[in-house]
């Protein structure tokens, strides 16, 4: 069996949990637009404020987001996109704290050690599988939760700590220098 097919069933419960996670990330960018939760470095306030930075973590997805000014510097503390985590949890013993399903992450490791030969194929298959759907489905949050309003700003989305980042007004993947440019001002 191919890596892909052993995958697919997994990344079809992945689509399917990011469904249930849609209202809580779409509630909480929009009020990441509408009433910021930044604590703003002093003298700054939303006003400063000329792009939102959406990251996540590739293991786990756990979402961030922190604003910048139109040097392009963070001019508030990093802030946590909540989501149902209860909902990620095999029971309410557990310990898991991620975004990422914990019964997802131990049935693909119990795959993995059924196959140790093709463990690297498997992982690379599944993770670029997953990081697909999930950054889908993010840009579909991020312009539902646009459409409530605020002021308009640049906003990017990628994994952390990366070069290249999705500008989620567009669709389209910027580099560092191009983001530069955007942020010296507001769009619109």
């Amino acid at each position: 069996m191919s890596s892909s097919a052993i995958v697919k069933p997994f990344v079809k419960r992945f689509s399917a949990y990011l469904v249930t996670q849609r209202e809580p990330v779409v509630e909480a960018v929009s009020a990441i637009l509408v009433k910021p939760p930044f604590k703003f470095v002093r003298g700054k306030t939303f006003d400063d404020v000329t792009a939102l930075f959406f990251e996540y973590q590739y293991d786990y997805f756990d979402l961030a987001c922190w604003p910048t000014d139109k040097r392009e510097t963070p001019i508030a503390a990093m802030v946590s996109i909540p989501s149902d985590k209860r909902a990620a949890k095999k029971s309410p013993r557990s310990k898991w704290r991620s975004f990422y399903p914990e019964a997802l992450c131990d049935g693909f490791e119990a795959v993995v050690a059924k196959h140790p030969d093709d463990e690297d194929d498997l992982r690379e298959a599944y993770n670029g599988a997953r990081t697909r759907v999930f950054e889908r489905w993010f840009s579909q949050c991020w312009k539902a939760a646009a459409k409530v309003g605020g002021p308009p700003v640049h906003a990017f989305f990628s994994i952390h700590d990366t070069f290249f980042r999705t500008n989620l007004r567009t669709a389209k993947e910027c580099n560092g220098d191009e983001i530069a440019k955007l942020v010296k001002k507001r769009p619109g």
